[in-house]
């Protein structure tokens, strides 16, 4: 397996929660919704955990991020996986993809 398996946000409506600080970006990956483990999930099988999740929706993403703070050498800019969790809720997120090379 590749590390671009898995389920990816790759839109967000603008006023929703999820797009407000903190909130779900563009292509976080979805690891996991109230629990339920989403990082080998099939697309139907990531939505249909969204339709079927009680609010407060809790989602666990793996977040990819520019190492680019001041006090870092350019040569160590690479890309790290950050964890991190939100509320959101499910019409906010327009389409999850699924990604595979």
């Amino acid at each position: 397996g590749s590390s671009t398996e898995g389920i990816f946000v790759s839109k967000i409506v603008d006023s929703g929660p999820a797009a407000k600080d903190g909130g779900l970006q563009i292509h976080d990956r979805i690891i996991e919704v109230n629990g339920k483990d989403l990082s080998r999930a099939t697309h139907d099988q990531a939505v249909e955990a969204f339709k079927t999740a009680k609010e407060p929706i809790v989602v666990q993403v793996l977040r990819r991020t520019p190492r680019t703070k001041m006090f870092t050498p350019p040569s160590e800019s690479q890309l790290v996986d950050t964890g991190t969790q939100t509320d959101i809720t499910f019409e906010h997120i327009m389409a999850l993809t699924k990604m595979s090379s």
